[in-house]
């Protein structure tokens, strides 16, 4: 499983990155727990949600 920055996200400054993985890691976590290994999700710059890449 893994979690991958957006584009936006991964252009902004390393602050502001960090400043969304924590703001997101509840999110991960329940997410981690429900989904099987192999899937790969998006970690948006303003959305609480976190979408599964294709």
């Amino acid at each position: 499983m893994g979690f991958f920055l957006s584009k936006g996200l991964y252009k902004a400054p390393v602050t502001k990155q960090m400043e969304r993985r924590l703001a997101l890691w509840t999110t991960i976590e329940k997410q981690a727990e429900i989904v099987k290994g192999g899937a790969m999700f998006e970690l948006q710059m303003k959305s609480n949600r976190i979408a599964q890449l294709k």
